[in-house]
């Protein structure tokens, strides 16, 4: 085979694996950083974690964490096209920023393109500040990386609700459009043991539910009351974030489907008002420092 065959190949063969980048994996955490600067606080790490819904559409947040515990925490929304494997998605709201007080906060916009590798999915490309004026931030270098996913396995089956979760309809339900509605920091001596209780919101109208601790389903299409649904989760050592995701099942009488959790560590106690639908998934996004 002459060289200019083989390299034809090698491009049609790539192109043609990033085409088919499913949804799935897109979705989901990545991590990276940004080209070093010298003007710059330069993060130890930059965590986004993305979800793709209506096979373009993109939500979700961006973290940025620094030394002692600084970070800077988006809420995030854009696009991804399939027919080009470029992304872009812009840091449009603040959930919370921990600077030191000579410094700004910069949120800005990211403009990139997947290629695969034999290991991981790898998003390349720029940052830019949303603020053009004469003193925004300097624009930067960015990439993005995920491990090629495992395939979504049918989980334990829960004691509440079915015996088994339809794992080709549950995979659509993780398809919605993601709404992070709540986001928690955990120390590294919290994420051992979190407990959750899940109660109805307001009038008891037979709102039922799914949920699930990242893709591991906890609760299979369990009916909320004012009788809370109590589990436990912790978070692998090694974890720098991750997600419950609420499903409904049913929005009961009175929509949307809406439930109150009580989450507890062994520091804080926190409590929370979620809301989902068919077209809108409620998630609580961890952050977890060492």
């Amino acid at each position: 085979m002459n060289i200019s065959r083989f390299v034809f190949l090698v491009v049609f063969t790539l192109a043609f694996i990033t085409s088919r980048v499913t949804a799935q994996e897109i979705s989901g955490e990545w991590q990276g950083n940004y080209t070093k600067s010298i003007l710059g606080l330069n993060p130890k790490k930059l965590i986004v974690i993305l979800k793709l819904y209506n096979d373009s559409m993109i939500t979700g947040t961006s973290f940025l964490q620094y030394k002692n515990n600084r970070q800077e925490h988006y809420r995030i929304s854009g696009l991804y096209s399939k027919t080009d494997s470029t992304i872009y998605f812009k840091e449009d709201s603040i959930f919370s920023v921990n600077l030191p007080s000579m410094a700004d906060a910069c949120p800005g916009n990211y403009r990139m393109k997947l290629r695969v590798t034999d290991s991981s999915l790898r998003f390349e490309g720029k940052w830019k500040d949303n603020d053009r004026s004469f003193l925004h931030c300097p624009s930067s270098g960015v990439y993005l990386e995920k491990l090629f996913p495992v395939e979504l396995t049918r989980a334990t089956p829960s004691t509440t609700g079915n015996d088994f979760a339809d794992s080709v309809d549950q995979r659509k339900k993780l398809q919605r459009k993601a709404d992070v509605q709540s986001t928690i920091a955990l120390s590294g001596e919290e994420r051992d043991s979190v407990t959750i209780s899940i109660y109805d919101n307001g009038d008891i109208d037979n709102d039922r539910v799914s949920l699930y601790f990242g893709d591991q389903l906890l609760i299979n299409n369990a009916i909320i009351s004012e009788l809370p649904i109590n589990l436990s989760i912790s978070f692998d050592k090694n974890a720098v974030s991750g997600t419950l995701t609420l499903i409904a099942e049913s929005v009961g009488a009175i929509p949307p489907c809406t439930a109150v959790m009580i989450i507890t560590t062994k520091k804080n106690k926190y409590q929370l008002h979620l809301s989902s639908s068919f077209e809108t998934n409620g998630i609580v996004h961890f952050v977890l420092y060492k």
